[in-house]
């Protein structure tokens, strides 16, 4: 006779691992809801202390994964090569600014693990900043859960440290510093060319020739691209 696994022994295998997985979308939910029951004074200190605490946590579970997204063979495999290169060879690669990284960790004898928690700081860093901008941060980071923190970071390593990159250009924007904005806007192109893209936000903030800025910001986008 065939016999049949019962549903909670097929399902106890995947249930525990997709726990934390739910707690990325949860601890952010939870908080949202219940930073109304206090006040404004106590809400800000117990805002502000779960907030670095689930950044912390961020970090921690995109930076120590293991084998998560198709992508990772290739990422390690890009990681050693880069020990086996100079740092005036990371010109020749589309993305100049991650292999750079790749080197300097490489040659100075840190894991591909050590690359991969800096890369999720630097995400988690620019969500938290942009995030903080806003009128509902624990909001941005429930809507920042379900794609740029479980799929893109976890799986798209460059790609999620470009757009952190571009979040702390765009809470800088926010404050009114477009110098700032192109700055990390650049600097996330060296992880990932697509972040020029967000060249022509610069010209939103603009008082005066507002439209002249914004195509110049366009024009530098293409031919860059």
């Amino acid at each position: 006779a065939v016999g049949f696994a019962r549903p909670s022994a097929l399902t106890s295998g995947w249930q525990k691992p997709m726990t934390i997985y739910l707690a990325a979308y949860l601890i952010p939910a939870i908080s949202w809801l219940s930073m109304g029951l206090f006040n404004s004074q106590n809400r800000g200190v117990l805002g502000s202390a779960v907030m670095i605490a689930y950044c912390i946590f961020l970090v921690c579970f995109i930076g120590f994964r293991h084998e998560v997204s198709s992508d990772w063979s290739q990422y390690q495999t890009m990681f050693f090569v880069a020990g086996e290169r100079r740092l005036s060879d990371v010109l020749q690669y589309l993305d100049p600014g991650f292999m750079f990284l790749c080197v300097i960790f490489a040659k100075a004898g840190f894991s591909f693990t050590a690359l991969l928690v800096t890369c999720a700081a630097v995400a988690v860093l620019g969500l938290a900043a942009l995030a903080v901008r806003t009128a509902s941060p624990w909001l941005v980071f429930c809507v920042a859960s379900s794609h740029f923190i479980v799929v893109m970071s976890m799986g798209h390593v460059r790609q999620s440290m470009a757009l952190g990159l571009v979040m702390l250009g765009i809470a800088g924007l926010m404050r009114g510093s477009v110098t700032r904005y192109l700055f990390w806007c650049l600097l996330a192109a060296t992880f990932h060319k697509s972040a020029l893209v967000f060249l022509p936000m610069a010209g939103l903030v603009q008082d005066h020739h507002r439209a002249f800025f914004a195509a110049f910001a366009a024009v530098l986008a293409i031919a860059a691209f």
